[in-house]
């Protein structure tokens, strides 16, 4: 049984490794975007305007398409097809995608309807802007909904490197569309925004296109038909409690950003930009593994394996922490220097910097959190468990409500970003303890004395970094932080050399392995 879970381990560790590289692709080419939109716009009220907009689209694309309704369709369709057949699957599959796409462009006709709608109440250019341009973004999200659905398909059939891909792909388009189209708008900034409307509707259309493509040709048939399939009431059913969860999720990160226009535009943008840093090594590391983890949880639960289901977690948990405690301990350390080797050019200037990195130092807390819950809540998902993590979300929304309200008034933003990491530090905590109720012992008390361990490391790792960034200031601040941030890296790895460290054994092991 243990050569059996090593063995499955390293076969998780590897599919991580891959998606991981494809994820980090990805968040270098989100990088040049951002650093693209800081450049041209900065922390404007136009930039505001455009983060709030693209919000909303995101926010419907977490409830339907990579959130809550991926999360149900990937452990039920292994179940059909491990019950019914592979053509059951596929067939229950096409109904739902045909039901959803239905749903889906009703509803945002229905939303850009009621933007029309409210424009008659909110006259501020800000409020005009942003409505309009939600407008034009919406459609966005029935592309984006069903290429996430046709993404968890592929993934079942064991590809994880192209859907990852497609955001690298956006990016891309994001970031020539504003700063080569969207100038030929004209010299008015807001007015140039408009061309970013391109950029969201043909990146959503060229994502459904090529998994399309991918599906064809390797002869997997997704049949269309708005016929009646039990499968897709029961998916609906089962996802109902994960749609409220994700909703809750979601409902935190815009009030979030709601909250912070009543603290100035600068606050929308440079929550945005703090954001887009600390969520870096969250995708890289988090959402590879977890998206890798969900397939090979849902078939062990399929088959009544729940031991490798734990075994899983706890392993899934060790390699995160390994990963993610360092980043976000350099990245508290050398925050001022990031924000401005990242984004310090063009209109992004010194107040931009400094708000962003205000933001910055109270989210890193929660860099961990936020990903411990990514490759947790796949051993939910996997044994369509979606309602104890709903409630776990439901109390965890009022937790935030509350410290928001109480935090933004003594920390500004930094406030914001501080309940976030508190509330979210509650969510894992008890995502834990329940998990380990249905599942018995995850061997926690090993986890709780690794993440100590690696926080020991990282400490000492980080001595010649923080020397060479307040010694060597005249190298000019993004060559000193650039430097830095090497130096303790590096030694971070020789010190996990020395100590042996399993997880980079692991990791290592996999690299070599595909170097060959």
């Amino acid at each position: 049984m243990k050569g059996s879970g090593d063995t499955q381990h390293k076969k998780v560790a590897g599919k991580m490794v891959q998606m991981s590289l494809a994820i980090l692709f990805s968040r270098v080419t989100g990088f040049f975007r951002d650093v693209v939109f800081a450049v041209l716009w900065g922390t404007s009220g136009v930039m505001a305007s455009f983060v709030i907009a693209f919000k909303i689209p995101n926010l419907f694309r977490s409830l339907f398409g990579e959130g809550a309704l991926t999360a149900a369709f990937v452990p039920l369709f292994v179940k059909v097809s491990h019950d019914d057949g592979e053509t059951s699957a596929l067939k229950f599959t096409g109904n739902f995608l045909a039901v959803i796409s239905i749903f889906l462009t009703v509803l945002v006709t229905a939303l850009i309807l009621i933007t029309f709608l409210l424009r008659t109440f909110f006259q501020s250019p800000f409020a005009q802007l942003t409505l309009k341009l939600s407008a034009w973004f919406l459609p966005f999200l029935v592309f984006v909904c069903i290429s996430a659905i046709l993404s968890g398909l592929i993934n079942i059939y064991g590809n994880f490197l192209l859907p990852a891909m497609l955001s690298s792909m956006t990016n891309v388009i994001f970031m020539l569309t504003a700063w080569f189209i969207c100038p030929l708008f004209g010299d008015q900034a807001d007015v140039q925004l408009f061309g970013m409307v391109i950029a969201v509707l043909s990146s959503g259309i060229l994502q459904v296109l090529i998994l399309t493509v991918w599906l064809r040709k390797h002869k997997v048939s997704v049949p269309l038909s708005t016929k009646a399939d039990p499968n897709t009431f029961k998916l609906f059913k089962l996802a109902t409690p994960a749609l409220v969860g994700a909703g809750l999720s979601q409902i935190n990160s815009f009030v979030d950003s709601m909250l912070a226009i009543f603290l100035g535009s600068i606050a929308v943008s440079s929550l945005y930009f703090s954001q887009r840093l600390v969520f870096l090594p969250v995708g890289i590391f988090a959402v590879a593994l977890g998206t890798v983890c969900l397939p090979t949880m849902s078939k062990s639960a399929s088959a009544g394996r729940l031991s490798e289901v734990g075994s899983a977690v706890n392993f899934s948990l060790r390699l995160v922490l390994f990963l993610t405690i360092p980043a976000a301990l350099y990245f508290l350390a050398f925050r001022n220097g990031l924000v401005e080797l990242v984004f310090g050019y063009g209109n992004f200037n010194d107040e931009s910097a400094t708000q962003t990195a205000w933001a910055l130092m109270f989210y890193l807390p929660g860099l961990p959190f936020f990903s411990a819950a990514k490759v947790v809540l796949p051993a939910y998902h996997s044994r369509l468990n979606f309602k104890t993590p709903i409630k776990i979300a439901g109390g965890c929304l009022v937790i935030n409500l509350v410290l928001n309200l109480i935090l933004m008034n003594i920390l500004q933003q930094g406030g914001l970003a501080l309940a976030t990491s508190i509330s979210s530090a509650c969510n894992i905590l008890l995502l834990l303890y329940f998990l380990k109720a249905d599942l018995g012992n995850l061997g926690l008390k090993a986890v709780l004395r690794r993440a100590l361990e690696i926080i020991a490391l990282t400490v000492l790792s980080l001595w010649p970094g923080l020397y060479l960034y307040h010694n060597f200031t005249q190298w000019g601040i993004r060559s000193t932080t650039l430097l830095s941030f090497f130096v303790s890296a590096l030694a971070f790895v020789l010190l996990a050399l020395l100590f042996k460290a399993p997880e980079l054994e692991v990791l290592t092991r996999r690299l070599k392995r595909r170097s060959h």
